[in-house]
């Protein structure tokens, strides 16, 4: 099995952001066997580092950034039902979120994947989340991490409004 060719494909779909071939490549690995892990860390993010090393160096602009996000959420939905598996085998639980008045669920999303892909169960509660729901889930769900994410500087403050419980 050739898998650097589908890595490639992966990486290059996100460099060149087309969702298009993303998609394409994404099911044309996972029907190779393409180890899932392996698709998502060694083709999908590395194109999203050279995404970032494009945008560091005045290439890319932030509306570059942004779609080569989007273009990973498409592979992403296809790769994922693939890397589900036994929850026991978890290596701990992991909540996180957007927090309230904050929109921007990129780095949020991408940080859950990762998690996911080495073995850490993630609730992911979304973006624009409320600090009572956020101290629910945590209180329900009893994680060993809990990740906040806010890219506004305005929304910061919402990070620090509740005590652990």
């Amino acid at each position: 099995m050739a898998v650097e060719k589908y890595l490639t494909s992966l990486k290059g779909s996100i460099v060149n952001l087309d969702f298009n071939t993303v998609v394409k490549a994404a099911k044309e690995a996972m029907d190779a066997g393409v180890d899932p892990h392996i698709a998502i860390t060694d083709g999908m993010v590395s194109g999203m580092n050279v995404v970032g090393e494009k945008f560091e160096s005045g290439e890319y602009y932030l509306s570059e950034l942004v779609v080569a996000g989007e273009v990973m959420k498409e592979g992403l939905k296809v790769i994922n039902p693939y890397i589900k598996g036994d929850s026991s085998k978890r290596l701990a639980k992991v909540v996180i979120a957007t927090v309230e008045g904050d929109h921007h669920d990129l780095g949020k999303n991408i940080v859950t994947t990762l998690l996911e892909v080495h073995g850490l169960e993630v609730v992911d509660l979304g973006k624009d989340v409320p600090t009572d729901k956020i101290i629910d889930a945590v209180k329900e769900c009893k994680p060993d991490i809990l990740g906040l994410s806010a890219l506004l500087t305005m929304t910061m403050p919402k990070m620090g409004e509740a005590k652990s419980p």
